[in-house]
C-alpha cells in the first residue's frame, strides 16, 4: 500500500501531511469537511493539509463520536431505512480496491432529498462522519470508514427528471447510472458522454470528478454539470447556480 508523506511551504504557513495510506488521507479529508470542520484545507487531488501535523492516532481520536445516542437516533427516525446489520455495512465499503474494508456503523437508505437532510443534521449534531454512496464503483478508496460513521445509500434516488434537448441539459438524482441516462435519452439524439469504464452513479462522478477516453473530446464531469442542489454538512439545502 503506498503512503504519502510530504509537506509544502505557503507565504502564510508551513503545512505538513501525515503519513497515512491514500484511502486513509481521502476519507479523513472527506469526513472532515462533511462534519462542518473548518481547520481543514482541501489541497490537491488525494490530500486535505493541515496546519501543523496530525498523526493517525490523532486524527481517530478527532472522529469519536457516541456511536450508540448516533444510531438509537437514527432508527428511531428512519425505521426499516436504517441498518446496521454485518451484510449490510459489508455491501458500503470499499470492494474493489486494494485496501482493507473498513465498514461504516450503520447504512441509511434515503428516498428523497429530505432523507439525506434530516441523516446529515443528524449526524452534524453527535459529530458523526457521513459517507454517501452510490454504486460502490470507484477505486479510489474513499468508501472506506476508517473511522466509523454513517453511509447513506444513493441507489433509491434514481429518477431523471427533466430532458430539455433544446439547450442539450438533463436533471437528474445522484443515484442515477450513467447507463440508465444514456438509455432513457437514445431517443433524443443526445448522450451523456463521460465514461469511467464502470456503470457509475452520476452523484459519485460529480463527487470524484469522473473522467475516461472521451474526456478529451467532452472534457470531465467539472465541464458537464451545470449546477448541484447540495446538503451542507449542517444539514441546510442549496443550490449552487442555475441554469443560465
Amino acid at each position: 500500500m503506498h503512503t504519502y508523506d510530504r509537506s509544502i511551504t505557503s507565504d502564510e504557513s508551513h503545512i505538513s501531511t501525515p503519513s497515512l495510506s491514500q484511502a486513509e488521507c481521502a476519507s479523513a479529508c472527506t469526513f472532515l469537511f462533511l462534519a462542518g470542520e473548518k481547520r481543514t484545507i482541501q489541497r490537491g487531488s488525494w490530500l486535505g493539509f493541515h496546519q501543523g501535523s496530525w498523526d493517525k492516532d490523532s486524527i481517530k481520536e478527532h472522529f469519536e463520536y457516541n456511536k450508540e445516542d448516533a444510531i438509537n437516533t437514527l432508527k428511531k427516525e428512519f425505521g426499516q431505512q436504517f441498518s446496521s446489520s454485518k451484510s449490510v455495512l459489508e455491501q458500503h465499503t470499499d470492494t474493489t480496491t486494494i485496501h482493507t474494508s473498513k465498514l461504516p456503523d450503520g447504512v441509511v437508505f434515503a428516498y428523497n432529498k429530505e432523507d439525506v437532510q434530516k441523516t446529515v443534521k443528524i449526524c452534524h449534531e453527535h459529530g458523526c462522519p457521513i459517507i454517501p454512496f452510490g454504486v460502490g464503483s470507484s477505486l479510489e478508496g474513499h468508501l472506506n470508514a476508517n473511522f466509523g460513521g454513517i453511509s447513506i445509500d444513493m441507489n433509491n434516488l434514481n429518477n431523471i427528471i427533466e430532458v430539455h434537448p433544446e439547450d442539450s441539459t438533463v436533471v437528474v438524482q445522484p443515484g442515477v447510472t450513467r447507463e440508465q441516462l444514456n438509455t432513457h435519452l437514445r431517443d433524443t439524439g443526445l448522450f451523456f458522454p463521460i465514461d469511467p469504464g464502470a456503470n457509475a452513479s452520476i452523484g459519485g462522478m460529480a463527487a470524484t470528478r469522473a473522467s475516461g477516453t472521451n474526456a478529451v473530446r467532452y472534457g470531465t464531469m467539472k465541464d458537464n454539470v451545470i449546477a448541484l442542489e447540495v446538503v451542507t454538512p449542517n444539514g441546510e439545502i442549496i443550490k449552487t447556480a442555475s441554469k443560465a
